[in-house]
């Protein structure tokens, strides 16, 4: 081969490596060809006439969505997006398209209480603020994830309606209005992020619709931070709870059950709420705990006429009752329900009432109440023994009231307070039967109600 002959092959094969190289380029940035991935948005210095690159981009978002396509990325940079800068809002995300801060400080924003985006498909929106929207991201389809987002302001974050779903990731919703609403079978799982300040239900949902939250944070919220309706469901896992508003707008409940919605807590805290940590006062409703804490709430930890399934947990320093039941049903096992300023559990006519393995220390009034006329309360029998403990230090302390006439409670295998009323050194009774009217610290009964221990 001559030389001259390697200098021209040489020549062509740049020649081909370059076209190939702007070929590459061309994939990666421009204005919504057939193999473009990237459409840049820049409130500041774009042009919706630029091709939407990351030298020459667009001005809106608007824009922006009319020229995406399913796998493109729409890349925000730095800057508010309202009606000023030329947005109008209530775009339809295109589905499988992703909107991205490139930095922080990007913020969409309106001035008229608009619909940000609707959404069929999926979509994604990641590291944006999104404020004073009438309803940020409206869904009725599909999946739309929030990833790294805050939410301030507006009327409704999220509202999913039908079969959509929404998938959050350390997400905020902060400022006045509300959170998530969930109607129909529309479900969202939120990992991580808080929820600080809203004024409006953090989370709404009616329907089959249901919500799981992981290690997520709800603070000073005006009203319910979970409000269940209908059939529908929620799980909450490591999350926490703390509901210290003044206002106690709705039922002044952090979790707010009705009709046959159900609730489960895995190692949750409940704290503080303006009067309830949870009300579920109607006969379908369902509550299961898991570990965790419900304390130091307006009135009482739990509020329940439903079933009540409780393993583990605490339940402490409530206003007047740790767990009270308003006819419904209650399993508890390995709980504490302490420190309570009246009883630690009162139940009503109707109730049924099974406790096991459970400590009852220093609830002001005692331990457990049974009022009305009559109820079924297994505290311990002879072949399943109790193994809970009633302990008191106040003067007024009794372990069990019963005003139950029709009803012999069962309380074997249990621990009282020692060396009073029959009970031996160690707070155990011997297997008998003990009948009212009778008086003490261990137990008070009416004329007409029993104890077996």
């Amino acid at each position: 081969m001559t030389r001259s002959r390697g200098i021209q092959l040489l020549a062509v094969a740049g020649l081909l490596l370059a076209l190939v190289a702007c070929s590459s380029s061309s994939n990666t940035s421009g204005s919504g060809g057939g193999s473009l991935t990237s459409l840049y948005v820049d409130p500041a210095k774009g042009l919706d006439s630029d091709p939407g690159t990351l030298a020459s981009p667009l001005k809106t978002i608007g824009k922006a969505v009319t020229l995406a396509k399913s796998g493109d990325t729409i890349v925000l940079m730095a800057g508010t997006y309202d009606e000023v800068s030329g947005e109008s809002w209530g775009y339809a995300l295109p589905t499988g398209v992703t909107l991205k801060g490139n930095t922080a400080g990007v913020v969409l924003q309106s001035n008229s209480s608009a619909k940000a985006f609707t959404s069929t498909g999926d979509a994604t929106l990641t590291g944006v603020t999104l404020k004073a929207f009438g309803t940020a991201v409206v869904a009725s389809a599909g999946t739309v994830t929030l990833t790294n987002d805050t939410l301030t302001g507006n009327s409704i974050g999220v509202a999913l309606s039908n079969t959509a779903k929404a998938v959050l990731k350390t997400t905020s919703f902060t400022g006045s209005g509300g959170g998530l609403s969930l109607q129909d079978a529309a479900s969202a799982t939120m990992t991580g992020g808080t929820i600080d300040g809203i004024d409006q239900d953090a989370f709404d949902l009616s329907g089959s619709a249901h919500l799981a939250l992981s290690s997520v944070q709800v603070m000073h919220t005006r009203s319910e931070v979970v409000s269940l309706r209908q059939a529908s469901t929620a799980t909450l896992t490591n999350c926490v709870i703390v509901d210290s508003s003044p206002q106690g707008a709705g039922s002044g409940a952090s979790i707010d059950l009705a009709e046959s919605s159900s609730v489960s807590l895995v190692n949750s805290t409940v704290t503080g709420a303006y009067s309830l940590g949870i009300l579920a006062r109607d006969a379908s409703t369902q509550v299961k705990i898991q570990g965790g804490n419900v304390s130091s709430d307006g009135d009482e930890g739990i509020d329940a006429a439903g079933t009540v399934t409780i393993n583990g947990g605490s339940f402490e320093d409530n206003t007047y009752y740790g767990i009270y039941l308003a006819g419904g049903n209650a399993d508890i096992t390995g709980a504490t329900v302490s420190y309570n300023q009246e009883f630690g559990i009162a139940a009503e006519a109707g109730s049924r009432l099974k406790l096991r393995d459970t400590t009852m220390i220093g609830n002001t009034a005692g331990a457990v109440v049974l009022s009305g006329a009559s109820g079924s309360a297994d505290l311990g029998t002879a072949s399943d023994p109790g193994g809970n403990t009633f302990q008191g230090t106040s003067g007024g302390f009794v372990g069990l009231t019963s005003n139950w006439t029709n009803a012999t409670v069962q309380a074997v295998g249990d621990t009282w307070i020692a060396s009073v009323e029959g009970a031996d050194a160690s707070g155990h009774y011997s297997n008998g039967l003990a009948s009212g009217p009778a008086t003490g610290q261990n137990y008070e009964l009416v004329a007409g109600a029993s104890l077996m221990l």
